[in-house]
């Protein structure tokens, strides 16, 4: 039922990191066919306009040693095979750093986009990819329509474009005839290089129509719908209700912890309702007071019941009691620009604890502390 639900839910989401990461890892990133098209072809012709020279050199003295054949062995059949053979061979050492280069380009050229993914998922075969219904679902999809235009806009700029070379070079296709042979080939191949690498960049216009709506067309199909995401949250982080569980827990720990830090104070300094400070300072160690305990509204309560109980002296002072409250930390020394304001009550404290009889206090208010302007804290 929650799964139908889910499904419902439209996908207004964006793709989280770990959707995108999942995703990634099943093959599922944006790829643009024209990019990788269009790279292979402007490499190829410029090859071609740049290497052209080598190629043809190349190939026509094979040419050329294949048509110079003495007439007694162009009747041995092992003669020939072995001249067909080694002619093969030198055409493939001619051309084979141009195969290399439109490999290399046809390797690298995807991983403009994405990177490099290599992954078995979209090779396992699923059942649910013979279904003829979600095949034709396919066929009338908006990427098939978009597929579609595509084919026939980049029909009809490459048409342009070669009608166009056509038109200007008619005159120049004319008077190939009017040279030599070697003239009119070598003509013949500057040509169509040209032509090649004009009808090539025409390509250019499509693929930049195709990156952009295919980084988007990713997008959208990454898109998550509220309920997903909040599951996926609920997966990485955790059920907040569980954290709620344990971070009320860990605090109830800790709470029981200072609890019993505080008998063993040298005096709790209050606000006098809101906060509440508990410090041990051991003047046979030396160092900064430590600060044993600390809480707030309800916790300050608890401590200050407990400091009663325990006969541990109680100071009013709410701006030192804030201070300590928000800049100290528990089990740590006191911030250094604190030290003249807590020193001043602990000497009235050990002052106090020589009087016979006196052992518990609670009505002693500080109010013109030394305290700096950045220690200050006034919520």
């Amino acid at each position: 039922m929650s799964q139908q639900q889910d499904n419902s839910q439209e996908k207004t989401e964006e793709a989280t990191p770990k959707r995108l990461e999942d995703a990634r890892k099943k093959g599922q990133v944006p790829r643009s066919r024209e990019l990788t098209t269009m790279l292979i072809l402007m490499v190829s012709a410029s090859s071609m306009m740049l290497t052209g020279g080598y190629l043809s050199q190349g190939l026509g003295d094979i040419m050329i040693r294949l048509l110079r054949v003495d007439i007694r062995q162009a009747v041995e059949p092992a003669y020939m095979a072995q001249a067909f053979l080694t002619a093969i061979q030198d055409a493939l050492l001619a051309l084979a750093p141009f195969f290399i280069l439109i490999f290399l380009t046809a390797l690298f050229a995807p991983m403009l986009l994405s990177g490099w993914v290599l992954s078995g998922e979209s090779l396992q075969f699923k059942a649910n990819k013979m279904s003829p219904a979600k095949g034709l679902k396919r066929m009338f999809s908006m990427t098939s329509l978009v597929e579609l235009v595509k084919a026939i806009a980049k029909f009809f700029v490459v048409m342009s474009v070669a009608i166009t070379i056509i038109w200007q070079e008619a005159g120049d296709v004319l008077h190939l005839g009017l040279g030599t042979s070697e003239q009119g080939v070598y003509k013949s191949a500057d040509m169509l290089g040209w032509s090649f690498l004009m009808i090539s960049s025409a390509t250019i216009i499509i693929a930049l129509v195709d990156v952009p709506f295919q980084l988007y067309s990713h997008a959208k199909k990454m898109r998550m719908s509220f309920q997903e995401v909040k599951d996926e949250s609920k997966e990485t982080d955790g059920n907040p209700e569980i954290k709620k569980r344990v971070r009320q827990a860990q605090l109830d720990i800790s709470g029981r912890r200072m609890m019993e830090a505080v008998p063993g104070a040298d005096v709790v300094i209050v606000n006098p309702t809101h906060y509440s400070v508990a410090l041990k300072y051991d003047p046979d160690k030396g160092g900064a007071p430590i600060m044993v305990a600390s809480g707030a509204d309800h916790l300050a309560f608890r401590i200050r019941e407990v400091a009663r109980s325990e006969g541990v002296p109680i100071v009013s002072s709410p701006a030192l009691a804030r201070s300590l409250y928000r800049f100290g930390k528990v089990d740590q020394e006191i911030p250094s620009g604190l030290f003249v304001a807590v020193a001043q009550v602990l000497a009235f404290i050990f002052q106090v604890r020589k009087r016979p009889g006196r052992t518990h206090h609670s009505a002693k208010r500080f109010t013109n502390l030394p305290i700096p302007e950045d220690l200050k804290y006034d919520p």
